[in-house]
């Protein structure tokens, strides 16, 4: 287990989108060690994992595509005398839900079990700023997740089928600046999944009104991508749930040394950069910024 090593996510969903996109290509180039000998069945098991964690995304995908195939296939009414049992896309349609309800499940029951194992313990609760703050951070992050997931599940999904005809991704380096993401900047790589939810909810909307409800944590993310994208980059919510304490982790209501150091040093460089810019003013050198940043 790694301790006093932190990695801040990228600032924006594109950016973040990206650099996912960069492990992916990592993990599926596994697939090229699974024929090598010298691998113990654990490590074999792995790399299968590691491969998993991005084909789930097209397999997921197609798995709803199928449904939605179902349904065109399914007759605007039943004929007379006929069960929707005897009907077969009827019949693929009950056995679909029975999936989609137990892979929530799957998805959810890691969540609520944290949740309260936060909960039941006294020190838990309070590393995490008490049990309203967990209760909020847990139903701000679960709309969270669900809007992301779909996003994501997609751009994999078109990511992998470019893999497959050549296309690659290059490792340039990652923008971990705070910035705002226009509506112009977050088209471009997520129209199709705008287009996607477009096409499911008339779909759904035509054929079978009554799976609308089940749908909207998928066609929520996939209509919502874009203004998403746009809204998650706005500072000032990121500036808001940090001062409520929402979403918090121990590490931030309780910095360790190093994150208390990078703070330090972090302000006094950028207090080095204002002296700089006023008139009239020497800066202090860099390193003398950082040693008096230093925690005493």
């Amino acid at each position: 287990m790694e301790d006093g090593s932190f990695e801040e996510n990228p600032p924006t969903l594109p950016d973040f989108l990206m650099r996912d996109l960069r492990w992916c290509q990592g993990n599926l180039q596994y697939v090229q060690l699974l024929s090598r000998p010298g691998f113990n069945p654990m490590g074999r098991l792995q790399l299968v994992l590691a491969i998993l964690m991005y084909t789930a995304a097209p397999l997921w995908l197609g798995f709803l595509l199928v449904g939605f195939g179902q349904l065109l296939l399914m007759p605007a009414a039943l004929p007379a005398g006929a069960s929707a049992a005897s009907v077969p896309q009827a019949s693929g349609i009950n056995i679909g839900l029975v999936l989609y309800a137990a892979v929530m499940l799957m998805v959810m029951t890691p969540k609520i079990l944290g949740i309260i194992d936060v909960l039941v313990s006294r020190g838990s609760r309070l590393a995490y700023g008490g049990a309203a703050r967990v209760l909020i951070g847990a139903f701000v992050e679960l709309v969270f997740g669900l809007l992301l997931s779909a996003s994501v599940a997609v751009t994999h999904s078109i990511f992998i089928a470019g893999l497959l005809m050549g296309k690659q991704i290059t490792w340039s380096p990652q923008k971990r600046e705070n910035r705002t993401i226009p509506l112009r900047k977050a088209l471009p790589g997520l129209w199709p999944h705008l287009v996607l939810g477009i096409a499911a909810s008339a779909l759904l909307l035509w054929k079978a009104p009554a799976i609308i409800p089940w749908a909207i944590p998928i066609l929520a993310g996939w209509l919502l991508a874009i203004p998403f994208a746009c809204m998650t980059s706005w500072q000032a919510i990121g500036v808001r749930l940090a001062r409520w304490g929402v979403c918090a982790v121990p590490e931030e209501l309780d910095p360790p040394h190093e994150i208390q150091r990078m703070n330090a040093i972090a302000a006094a460089l950028q207090r080095t950069r204002a002296t700089a810019s006023a008139p009239g003013r020497a800066p202090a050198p860099p390193a003398k910024a950082a040693e008096m940043a230093e925690p005493r």
